[in-house]
């Protein structure tokens, strides 16, 4: 799996000498995610709320000046004549607000709201969202020259890693000044906790790890299910299925001041209709070359090389099948992730989107978004399932939530195509686009 992972991120060319080894690295980012910021999520549900709160009305308002011209070239938004409605590119304006929320995590409170900080950590995003496409288009032999050049030379790259290596020589007690001496839970600290490893460079290249895997919301980039993706899927479905409106947004309503707790179990009727938003969606990976894709003459994973699949292993010993197939080494596997999500067989009426599949009727759930199985590999395999999922989920679902309740929304362009396909990504289109305005509430009204 780890193989597979580094050869569809890039990760040597990308993150050159700031790249720890698999081998060093272990299973601290797994430990980082599945235990230290699962477990913090109720401590931090209320900064994170605030922060969704704050992130969404700046992405939503008018556009703010940058002194360095960043966050103005990468603005989608305008205000159109129509009763006050603006429009906003979703995929980079879901970058823009995720960036702001994960920032907390990342690097803490204080940090988290320093402009420049955020400057460099969008840059840093966008230098990889460049590099990817190109870099999935160059010859091996080449990638080490072509890297270096694709990342303008690592500049924000180094940016970033200055800031994990301050916050990770802090954590170890070593302070060179430059970053807060008090410094709230964060990324970096709990790498630290982490690990036995007690060269700080070696623990601030393994925090890098952990941002540049954030990255993956990068619209270009993304191999993954992340949260910008998961928003985006759940925002189309809605302004698709108005039907759902009501409920959601009633819902919503009741859970304000909500404190999520970290076993996921908010918002029955959202998280079931986010889950079949991903049921439904296009999947990360799609067309593995056909000469490294092994066929297996069964209905449903016979169309697994045209299809779209998840994860993806990469064979590192020749396998023999009990059926007799050969995998010889080198090649991939991986798991047909569209026809087994849509299979009439498994789901009933399968590729029909029906958003409250997974509630019944006394308002339980029946499954929730973070269960992984065998029939919903969107976190990957039951054994390996994302170990982030619990915070991608609560942090997706805090903002569709404020979304329902403060503002309006709609398809610029109902008709538009949602699916944008680029090498082997097939994604949410790029060039999707929404109508919105704040929402008046029945009180503002009366006044």
């Amino acid at each position: 799996m780890e193989e597979a992972l580094h050869e569809l991120a890039f990760t040597e060319p990308i993150l050159s000498s700031h790249r720890i080894s698999p081998e060093r690295n272990g299973s601290v980012g797994v430990g980082v995610l599945k235990r230290k910021l699962r477990s913090h999520i109720p401590v931090m549900s209320e900064a994170l709320q605030a922060r969704v709160e704050g992130a969404v009305a700046s992405e939503m308002g008018a556009p703010e000046p940058s002194k360095r011209g960043l966050t103005r070239h990468l603005s989608q938004k305008e205000h159109t004549a129509d009763a006050g409605w603006i429009r906003v590119r979703l995929g980079s304006t879901l970058l823009r607000l995720f960036t702001r929320i994960n920032l907390l995590v990342l690097v803490g409170n204080e940090l988290a709201d320093r402009p420049e900080v955020y400057e460099d950590m969008m840059a840093f995003f966008w230098d990889c969202a460049k590099a990817f496409p190109i870099l999935n288009f160059t010859p091996t032999f080449l990638l080490p020259i072509v890297g270096p050049i694709v990342m303008g030379w690592g500049v924000s790259r180094r940016k970033i890693y200055n800031i994990c290596l301050e916050l990770t020589s802090q954590a170890l007690g070593i302070n060179h000044g430059r970053c807060p001496k008090v410094i709230q839970p964060n990324m970096m600290q709990w790498t630290v906790e982490a690990t036995r490893i007690r060269e700080a460079a070696d623990v601030a290249k393994m925090a890098l790890g952990l941002v540049f895997a954030s990255a993956f919301q990068v619209p270009i980039v993304n191999h993954g299910n992340s949260d910008n993706q998961l928003t985006q899927y759940s925002l189309y479905r809605i302004c698709t299925h108005p039907e759902y409106l009501d409920k959601l947004r009633e819902e919503a309503c009741e859970s304000q001041g909500l404190r999520f707790e970290n076993n996921n179990r908010e918002m029955p009727y959202l998280d079931s209709f986010v889950k079949e938003s991903a049921r439904l969606g296009p999947g990360p990976i799609r067309k593995f070359f056909q000469a490294r894709m092994i066929r297996i003459e069964v209905p449903l994973l016979s169309k697994a090389a045209e299809s779209i699949v998840s994860v993806p292993r990469k064979v590192m010993s020749r396998y023999t099948s009990p059926e007799g197939v050969i995998v010889p080494t080198g090649n991939w596997i991986a798991v047909p992730q569209l026809p087994l999500m849509r299979d009439a067989g498994i789901w009933l009426n399968g590729g029909a989107f029906e958003g409250f599949r997974f509630v019944q009727r006394d308002d339980q759930s029946i499954s929730r978004l973070t269960h992984p199985s065998l029939e919903f590999p969107f976190w990957g395999s039951i054994r390996h399932a994302c170990p982030a999922r619990f915070y991608v989920s609560t942090v997706v679902k805090m903002v569709l939530a404020h979304l329902l309740v403060a503002y309006e929304f709609k398809l610029e362009n109902p008709t538009a195509k949602p699916v944008y396909s680029f090498g082997k990504a097939r994604l949410p289109s790029p060039f999707m686009t929404l109508l919105v305005r704040k929402r008046v509430l029945p009180d503002e009204k009366r006044k």
